[in-house]
């Protein structure tokens, strides 16, 4: 097997455009705790050196020819970057001691050596690293294994249209070059405060005069074994015992509610699955029902002397303020509210807007870029839910004062300025991507919102009147389309409905799912496409798979079949039942997946699907609605 690293850097300072954020981010820091730094900074003749540049490491078979080809056409903006590419050969990880060739591509034609400039087995120095580079601290920050890697994924699929076919895997990283004047113990702190993320990300440093590891891929993790469910002895446990097994397993349920469980596992006389278990969570969360929203609350109001000035149990805040004004405000022009994915309004005589908003807090307080990201996505994915093409994006985002001192904010909670500066290229990295606008928004600074920002993303879509189907018809196959899965994303609707805490923070590392703006962009031609077919469309019904995952997406369907009003979430006497003995992806039915929407295709129309799915490239999958992944009781 041959492992390609491919090093993507600017070809001058200026062009650098990580370079110019770090050093922004840098003089932030805390100069008394990085003695070496703020001596750097004090140096006006010499000004710190910082370099940035996107790492590639391929696994597969490539040819010079067909290296040139991929770098040249995908990897490369020539004009303003040039690419070097080292090769290694790698049996079971293991690297060996005979090096390939290397290229050296980006000024002039491609240079081929037979050999590195200098090496050890499992160490080198990549080929055009300058003497500058050898002297200076180099850092090297990639995913986790498992974590959803869409920058890779786009790889492949731009390798694919090139024609290049021997590409196995590809993961991608950055590295970091740092002034070789900085102590190591400050460079391990500018790392951990500005550079990674220990949530999604892992780093290697390699100190001056050291050498460059040549990373070996940790692997793929889409062709894993698919996972035997597992029982879970909750029967006997004690309330001390059920309630560690929520904070454990990150259910974020109380005491009450696994009670609950419990009792009725007793009566069924056996114990429940993982599956079953981590689905009853997220079915019970706070993000999916909305507990406190349905909440039975009673007001009292009194004076300073005692005397009741006000008293009156409120049915709801949900529906007693929001649901209740807007029926009393009801115009002719709403088509629907509170009843679907997205609101929608008429806006002419032909067609209609629909509009989401929706919090990401808690993912933004953990992976500032990836919460925000995945905000933006899991509103248009809620627009696409209504059948919308998806044409602005709105956000009113609310961060801690950014001049707060870090040494002033408690263990594992990431500095204000560091979040505002995640989300907000979180929020203008998957609209820019996807092609759609964020055309207004605010931004607000308060010490409330330091250990948890508010970060409200929203969405503006239009649609034709009446085109949004929701007539589900029993004997419809449920086909399903989206991101493949990975392992981030696991834990995302139970994890952000509980109480933030250093502890909590450390657990939820695969909380956070990766945006894929690519693949929505994708996926929102297809399902227009879809809609608009003649006919009808191809489609009786869509929702979304989104924090429950396919635990709850069919169900929610299922609340559009004849003989019911309206959209109804399912009841708690519905659920899909998982004998030990069944064989089945556990990540893939109860992983919170914003780019996979769930829609009801009548039979003789599924195999009509192929031809816009393959035409975007998106991975489906096909279920029965009566028999997916298990067996349905009542």
């Amino acid at each position: 097997m041959t492992i390609f690293q491919i090093e993507v850097r600017a070809r001058s300072e200026q062009h650098d455009t990580q370079a110019h954020r770090l050093a922004r981010e840098i003089i932030h820091l805390p100069l008394k705790q990085l003695p070496s730094l703020s001596t750097i900074l004090a140096d006006k003749k010499y000004p710190p050196t910082l370099r940035t540049a996107q790492l590639y490491l391929i696994t597969g078979k490539l040819s010079p020819t067909n290296a040139e080809k991929l770098i040249t056409n995908l990897l490369v903006d020539p004009v303003i970057q040039e690419a070097r590419i080292s090769a290694d050969v790698a049996v079971h990880d293991h690297p060996l001691s005979s090096p390939l060739p290397f290229i050296v591509h980006g000024r002039g034609d491609p240079l081929w050596s037979p050999g590195h400039t200098s090496w050890s087995p499992g160490v080198m120095w990549p080929p055009g690293l300058t003497a500058m580079d050898k002297r200076l601290h180099v850092v090297d920050v990639f995913y986790h294994s498992g974590v959803t890697d869409t920058l890779a994924e786009s790889v492949l699929a731009g390798a694919k249209m090139l024609g290049l076919t021997g590409l196995e895997h590809v993961e991608t990283g950055r590295r970091y070059f740092l002034d070789s004047r900085l102590s190591e113990t400050d460079v391990r702190a500018i790392v951990e405060a500005l550079l990674y993320n220990p949530v999604i990300q892992q780093y290697t440093l390699r100190s001056k005069n050291k050498g460059v590891q040549f990373i070996v891929p940790s692997g793929p993790t889409e062709t894993e074994q698919p996972q035997i469910t597992q029982s879970i002895p909750i029967c006997d446990m004690a309330d001390q015992q059920l309630l560690e097994l929520s904070q454990k397993g990150l259910l974020a349920l109380n005491l009450e509610e696994m009670r609950a469980i419990q009792k009725y596992y007793r009566e069924q006389g056996r114990e429940p699955t993982d599956v079953e278990l981590e689905t009853l969570a997220q079915t019970w969360s706070e993000h999916c029902s909305h507990k406190t929203f349905k909440a039975s609350i009673v007001y009292r109001e009194v004076d300073n002397h005692g005397n009741v000035l006000a008293d009156e149990t409120i049915n709801g805040l949900l529906k007693h303020y929001l649901m209740r004004a807007t029926e009393q405000v009801k115009r002719e022009w709403l088509v629907s509210a509170f009843s679907d994915n997205a609101g929608i309004i008429r806006f002419t005589g032909t067609q209609d807007i629909a509009f989401k908003v929706e919090t990401h807090n808690h993912p933004s307080a953990i992976e500032p870029f990836g919460g925000a990201n995945t905000g933006v996505g899991g509103v248009i994915r809620d627009v696409l839910g209504v059948s919308a093409q998806p044409i602005a994006c709105t956000d009113i985002l609310c961060f801690g004062p950014p001049e707060t001192p870090i040494e002033e904010l408690p263990p594992g909670i990431l500095s204000p300025r560091r979040i505002a500066s995640g989300v907000v290229n979180g929020v203008r990295d998957y609209g820019n991507k996807m092609g759609i606008p964020t055309v207004n928004g605010a931004i607000l600074y308060h010490p409330g919102y330091l250990y948890n920002p508010l970060v409200f993303c929203g969405c503006l879509g239009i649609l034709p009147h009446g085109s949004h189907p929701r007539r589900v018809q029993p004997g419809d196959h449920i086909v399903v389309l989206g991101g493949r899965t990975g392992r981030d994303g696991i834990h995302g609707a139970t994890f952000s409905s509980g109480e933030m805490s250093r502890e909590s923070n450390a657990q939820a590392g695969s909380a956070v799912q990766i945006g894929a703006p690519i693949t929505e962009k994708k996926l929102a031609d297809v399902i227009i496409q879809a809609r608009d077919r003649q006919g009808g469309g191809l489609y009786h019904a869509i929702t979304d798979c989104g924090a429950g995952g396919f635990s709850s997406a069919p169900l929610s369907i299922r609340g559009w079949l004849p003989g019911r009003s309206g959209y109804q979430r399912p009841r708690s006497a519905w659920y899909w039942r998982f004998p030990q003995s069944a064989s089945m992806n556990y990540l893939r039915f109860v992983r919170s997946k914003r780019l996979r929407p769930a829609l009801s295709v009548p039979s003789p129309t599924v195999t009509t699907w192929s031809l816009p799915i393959r035409v975007q490239s998106l991975p489906t999958w096909k279920c029965n609605f009566y028999t997916m992944a298990g067996q349905r009781k009542r």
